[in-house]
This record gives C-alpha cells, sequence and structure tokens, in this order.
C-alpha cells in the first residue's frame, strides 16, 4: 500500500531540512516548470534499475548520494500518478518512501516558480 503525505507535511518538512530526500520523478523535460525546493530528479522510468546501482555509480549519474533504505523518501511528480508508482516501486525494493500526490499541481498554488501545465 502506498503511504501519501499532504501538503501541509511537505511543507512542514522543506521548512526543517531534514529528515527526508525529495525525488522528482517527472521526465526532464517537465523539469522545466519548476521543482519543489530541496528536490533531486530521478525519472520514475529509471528508478527501478537506479535503485540497484552501487553508491558510486548512482552519485556519478544522479549527482546526489544513493537512496538509504532508512531515510523517508518523498517522491512527486506533475498530478500524482507517476510518483505513486515511485513509491511502490521503491517500497518493494526495501525503502521507506511515500508520495507526495498533489504534485506540481497542487504545489504550485503556494510557490510561483513552480509553473501549472
Amino acid at each position: 500500500m502506498v503511504g501519501f503525505i499532504s501538503l501541509k507535511e511537505l511543507q512542514k518538512f522543506l521548512q526543517e531540512k531534514k529528515g527526508y530526500v525529495l525525488i522528482d520523478v517527472r521526465d526532464k523535460e517537465e523539469l522545466s516548470y519548476g521543482m519543489i525546493p530541496t528536490a533531486k530528479h530521478l525519472s520514475v522510468y529509471e528508478l527501478q534499475e537506479a535503485l540497484q546501482l552501487n553508491p558510486e555509480k548512482f552519485k556519478a549519474k544522479y549527482n546526489f548520494p544513493k537512496l538509504g533504505k532508512q531515510e523517508l523518501i518523498i517522491f512527486y511528480c506533475r498530478t500524482g500518478h507517476r510518483s505513486g508508482m515511485a513509491t511502490a516501486i521503491a517500497t518493494q525494493a526495501g525503502y521507506t518512501a511515500k508520495t507526495y500526490s498533489g504534485g506540481v499541481w497542487e504545489y504550485s498554488q503556494i510557490d510561483p516558480k513552480v509553473k501549472r501545465y
């Protein structure tokens, strides 16, 4: 079962700046519409393979440290579908993951740097 977090919960994590890793799973072309602050990019279509990489190869390919199984990973996309898929993939692989299903669509209402599309 996929775990969800609300906009309010996400805002709390963003304020505290610790206790999570935020992953944008949209396609690279979609990033021009803006990203939620602190987010790293990793397409949902690469996720399963990426989780199997060793830490050095992961960091070289994605420019951030490999996700740890004990840390909370929060996935988001445009409207929640792909982030739900990513959460299921990560959870099945033994990671602690949740989805922010409001995605860019909802977050754009509170951050003018993130655009709806």
